[in-house]
């Protein structure tokens, strides 16, 4: 495959380009109508001159950057026209050098671009693997045909409508799609539809997200619970979707609108989301049940989440007992996985036993008494029951002046004489009467 598009409407000028950027014999040169871009593979590097009016290579830049999305530009325009390209090719991700540039500078630049094209760092390398551990343990259990239709490379910008209760995975499932989907170029940006009150909100929240030092303009915009969006609201943003995003909000690459909203099935879910907006939005549609539905994956889940912790914080691996995977079986989960793992946390958290036993489980933390008193009550318990079942010792043979106050013999009052405390309060008793 090519390696570097060098586009320039004069052929003498493309002929310098290739000399000075050092292009191999891979390169592919010619000049912005040219049929050969069209049927040749994607390159790394397109190499694009600007000169006269600009329209040509605006034009060729509009036909090709959202085939080849993957690709880095570098601009070349003459010296006083570099803010009117910068201007013109605003959703361009591009490099912008004056021509004419010199031999080392372009080089330089060519070989970072493919540099930056092939590596990938490894903290991203860490989130990737992080990502899809996690994807595995919520949807281990499920067919999900229409996910692969997602994660179809072909498809990056094919819209996404994913349907399910709260803590069931819905935006861990679109991160994945826009990870391992073909969209990971670009930026992953959440929208809390819930917080959302005008559309100049949703647009701050994206430029915000973009300008970040870990951001850059999104390939994937993931509306979070659509469903809470004013119905106004919810019609503005579909032209957004159906024709284009305003000014500012797009690069090169069209970005993948994914959405996340309640069941069909959950109470009042029905009916909150605008009739035409569904509609634009449904290109692929996944329902994740609740994991009422999957009663299965209650015990491998939590399993697995419990490996995962271990793993995580150094410790050997522990299990649950029979009888706290039926508790946790038996348990409604009304929070579905997110809460199940947050029980499973709490309770690895809280102690080292292992096996884990029913009593040990930390359903809800504001129930649970204080830490480590679930032990301690057990320990109590087995020490009484040690001391009901030990011998009585016998009493021992003491004078009673040993033993304690408690336990000594009343002396019966007929038999006891008076002190000589009790004789002197008599007498004066006795003078102040007189």
């Amino acid at each position: 495959m090519p390696t570097l598009w060098i586009v320039h409407r004069d052929e003498r000028v493309r002929g310098a380009l290739a000399r000075l950027s050092a292009a191999g014999s891979d390169a592919l040169l010619g000049e912005p109508s040219d049929r050969a871009f069209e049927t040749t593979a994607a390159p790394g590097i397109v190499l694009l001159g600007v000169d006269g009016d600009l329209e040509a290579e605006l034009e060729f830049a509009h036909r090709h950057a959202a085939q080849i999305p993957d690709a880095r530009w570098i601009l070349l325009p003459r010296r006083g026209d570099a803010d009117e390209v910068a201007r013109l090719f605003d959703t361009l991700e591009a490099e912008i050098l004056v021509f004419p540039p010199s031999p080392e500078h372009l080089r330089q630049r060519i070989r970072n671009a493919l540099a930056a094209r092939s590596a990938e760092a490894l903290s991203a390398r860490r989130v990737r693997d992080a990502l899809s551990g996690r994807f595995s343990r919520f949807f281990a259990d499920l067919e999900l045909p229409q996910l692969l239709r997602a994660l179809d490379p072909s498809l990056p910008a094919v819209p996404l409508l994913v349907r399910g209760e709260p803590g069931c995975g819905r935006s861990l499932l679109a991160h994945y799609v826009h990870t391992f989907g073909g969209g990971s170029q670009g930026g992953f940006v959440r929208v809390p539809c819930e917080a959302m009150d005008s559309v100049k909100a949703v647009r701050e929240t994206i430029l915000d997200a973009a300008e970040s030092p870990a951001g850059g303009m999104p390939s994937t915009l993931c509306l979070e619970n659509l469903d809470r969006l004013p119905l106004p609201l919810q019609r503005e943003l579909r032209g957004w979707i159906e024709i284009a995003m305003p000014p500012g909000l797009t690069g090169a690459r069209r970005a993948r609108w994914v959405a996340t909203l309640g069941d069909l099935s959950e109470p009042g879910a029905e009916g909150a989301l605008d009739r035409s907006l569904e509609q634009s939005l449904a290109g692929i549609a996944i329902r994740i049940p609740p994991l009422r539905e999957r009663p299965l994956a209650v015990g491998s889940f939590a399993a697995e989440t419990v490996l995962e912790w271990c793993r995580t914080h150094g410790e050997r691996p522990r299990q649950f007992s029979p009888a706290a995977l039926d508790a946790l079986r038996d348990y409604p989960w009304p929070g579905n996985l997110r809460e199940l793992e947050a029980v499973v946390t709490r309770t690895l958290s809280a102690g080292l036993a292992d096996p884990i036993e029913a009593v040990q489980l930390r359903f809800d933390e504001a129930e649970q008494p204080a830490e480590g008193a679930a032990w301690s009550e057990q320990a109590e318990r087995e020490e009484a029951v040690a001391e009901r079942r030990a011998p009585v010792a016998p009493r021992p043979e003491s004078p009673a002046a040993e033993l304690p106050p408690e336990v000594h013999e009343p002396t019966p009052l007929a038999a006891s004489a008076p002190s000589a405390e009790a004789t002197a309060g008599s007498d004066l008793l006795q003078r102040l009467v007189n």
